[in-house]
């Protein structure tokens, strides 16, 4: 295969630490860790997309044929996106988060309207009133870990190892929404969530079970993990969730100019709060205590 024309540096931000509760584990040595990591930057590849419609899942299609995911145009369309935690759910819930009372039906409407790519994943499994896609089925249980006590304290200061500076303020403003949101109709459900995902974008369909042995945020802009190539090169042994903080902002100043008329937007930094947020409390809620994460910079 052939190197890519740029390339970045790899470097650990360490474990997620005790607040993590779930149950994605990497392997228990760190040698297949350290091999993902040894090879990583060559499977991420230029993408002219800047709007984020791509899940952080690693697991990725098998194919880009139509045969798994309907439209493969579409699906080879989604898998260049930049990638947030349940894709264009990730910008839908930083506005909610920050305050905007906005339905997803009529948050969708708006950035179809405006030409903004939307997508999002189902997986092969059965489901039973569930996606498929853990940033959106765990969605309630995401928000508590973003409304108190520890976990919300270990977000915090994830978010800020990142270069983010956030303020007091702002995080007891996102705490007390992200307690108030738990359990309101605003959010439907998981099954409503996906359904109106599919209806106004595209889904891509993702394929036997979670490998992660590394979360990735990556701060190269136009760039995005090729799920593909990563599995080639491992063997298909093992994958890496990867999140595309580079295209959050002119995800949400593009959503933002989507959806205003005559309101204001909320702050944008709590809406880019908000996103990272709820991007960190997903791997809090999937991932083990032991899941490292690592940086992708210049």
């Amino acid at each position: 295969m052939e190197q890519k024309s740029f390339t970045g540096k790899i470097s650990g931000l360490g474990m997620l630490g005790p607040q993590a509760v779930g149950g994605i584990v990497p392997d228990g040595d760190g040698s297949l860790t350290r091999k993902i990591r040894d090879i990583l930057d060559l499977a991420y590849t230029p993408t002219t997309e800047c709007i984020v419609a791509s899940c952080i899942d690693g697991r990725g299609p098998d194919s880009l044929g139509p045969e798994l995911n309907g439209d493969g145009a579409m699906t080879s369309k989604l898998s260049k996106a930049p990638d947030a935690a349940g894709g264009t759910l990730a910008l839908w819930v930083a506005f909610v988060l920050s305050g905007r009372d906005v339905p997803l039906e009529a948050f969708l409407k708006r950035l179809q309207k405006a030409g903004i790519p939307i997508g999002g994943h189902t997986d092969d499994h059965e489901h039973i009133g569930a996606s498929g896609c853990g940033a959106n089925d765990k969605l309630g249980h995401i928000l508590e870990l973003m409304s108190a006590g520890p976990s919300l304290a270990r977000i915090v200061a994830l978010t800020r190892e990142l270069g983010v500076s956030v303020s007091e303020s702002c995080v007891a403003r996102l705490s007390k929404r992200a307690d108030a949101l738990n359990g309101s109709e605003l959010l439907s459900t998981p099954v409503q969530r996906l359904a109106l995902i599919k209806e106004y974008g595209s889904l891509m369909t993702l394929c036997k079970g979670h490998t992660e042995q590394l979360i990735v945020i990556n701060t190269i802009a136009k760039t995005t993990l090729d799920r593909l190539s990563l599995k080639e090169r491992l063997g298909g042994r093992a994958a890496v969730f990867n999140v595309d903080v580079w295209a959050f902002e002119d995800s949400l100043k593009q959503a933002a100019t989507a959806l205003d008329e005559e309101d204001e937007s909320p702050p944008f930094e709590t809406l880019y709060a908000a996103m990272l947020f709820y991007n960190l409390a997903t791997a809090l809620v999937l991932c083990a205590p032991s899941m490292p994460m690592a940086l992708r910079s210049l």
